[in-house]
């Protein structure tokens, strides 16, 4: 066999996989869920001490639509418990959020030590990148889809009712948009991987691309909180941008692959010839 065309040697793992037994394992485990608890913790207090301050935020979008209308630009409640228990409704999401690092970062330090080095190489941006899409998302849904959506929401019924709205009702509806959204912007990394794997290539995703905006409008009718078209298109239409987008990251995948591969057949043949 020519040098350079067997498998290559298998990378060590680190000194410290390899001297961790079960239980040591099930000890680290232990540890960073600790960790990550206690940040939970943490930020949960911390959101529960400012919820006004996160509330004066999260309200902005309803507050402005009414103020549009020529309402008054306040939200109502209907039982003594609700400010009670939407405070700390809004500080548990709220920390969740705000632990979302810390609880990325202790994954990593559990997993680190098993993988290998170019694995490691891999995991710390996959991790940042796919957090920053959600992050993305999200604000994306708060600065842009929530403002559309609630201004034609409230003026539809406009010349027929008086507007009431509820913080519980406008709670739920924002936590359910900027969550999806989130995970909607999350689309170009389940493509990268998929391409990565070899599942899917940019011609088939093209191919498909009907099919998967029949796909994005059966999906933005079954997530959005309303009915009514306008809100389904508003999440529709990110999402098969989105597509698209992920269609040029299957690209660049594929095109690295291939270098890659161009690479190590010139490697092969100069150390074949030699």
């Amino acid at each position: 066999m020519p040098a350079g065309t067997g498998p290559a040697p298998e990378e060590p793992r680190t000194e410290a996989s390899d001297a961790m037994g079960f239980f040591e394992h099930l000890e680290e485990l232990r540890r960073r869920l600790i960790y990550c608890l206690a940040g939970v913790v943490l930020c949960v207090i911390l959101a529960v001490v400012f919820w006004q301050e996160i509330y004066a935020v999260l309200s902005v979008p309803i507050l402005r639509a009414l103020e549009g209308m020529g309402e008054e630009p306040q939200l109502v409640f209907t039982g003594p418990l609700v400010p009670i228990k939407f405070a700390l409704q809004v500080g548990l999401y709220a920390g969740l959020f705000l632990a979302a690092p810390i609880i990325f970062w202790q994954l990593w330090l559990f997993v680190a030590p098993g993988l290998y080095r170019h694995e490691r190489r891999y995991v710390l941006p996959f991790v940042i990148f796919s957090s920053g899409l959600f992050m993305l998302g999200s604000y994306f849904a708060h600065r842009v889809v929530l403002p559309i959506t609630t201004r034609f929401l409230l003026h539809f019924g406009s010349a027929l009712f008086q507007p009431l709205i509820t913080i519980n009702e406008y709670f739920s509806l924002w936590l359910t948009m900027v969550l999806w959204m989130g995970i909607v912007f999350e689309l170009p990394v389940a493509i990268f991987i998929l391409s990565w794997i070899g599942v899917v290539t940019p011609g088939f995703l093209l191919h498909y691309l009907r099919h998967a905006i029949l796909g994005i409008a059966i999906a933005a009718a079954l997530i959005t909180p309303t009915t009514d078209v306008f809100t389904m298109a508003v999440f529709g239409v990110p999402m098969v941008a989105l597509y698209v987008v992920g269609i040029g990251v299957s690209w660049l995948v594929q095109w690295r692959r291939r270098v890659r591969r161009a690479a190590a057949e010139v490697s092969s043949q100069t150390e074949a010839n030699q």
